[in-house]
């Protein structure tokens, strides 16, 4: 995860094959909840607002919204870990938080 990853990357976009024809393409978040595939988040802290509003719904084993589309909820065997740089209060090795569905 980089400060420059957004939401459309995790969501969708639509996306324009030849000119006046749009068709929609899943992003990557979108399609392995929907395929029950794990997905490892590295450097969550790195997220902007955009990406951890996409990612709470999810965490919260909720559905996420995507505008336009509806909602998408986790397929059975999906798993969300995210792991930080940022260390623990004491110290230590990297904090990791896991929401499996």
């Amino acid at each position: 995860m980089t400060d420059q990853t957004d939401a459309k990357l995790l969501l969708g976009t639509y996306v324009t094959d030849k000119p006046g024809s749009f068709t929609w393409r899943a992003g990557i978040l979108t399609t392995a909840v929907k395929e029950g595939k794990w997905i490892v988040i590295e450097d969550i802290e790195r997220a902007g607002n955009d990406v951890l509003s996409v990612l709470l719904p999810l965490l919260e084993g909720r559905p996420v919204e995507v505008a336009g589309r509806g909602q998408i909820e986790m397929a059975k065997g999906c798993q969300i870990i995210a792991t930080t740089r940022s260390p623990p209060p004491r110290g230590g090795a990297s904090a990791a938080l896991s929401f499996a569905h």
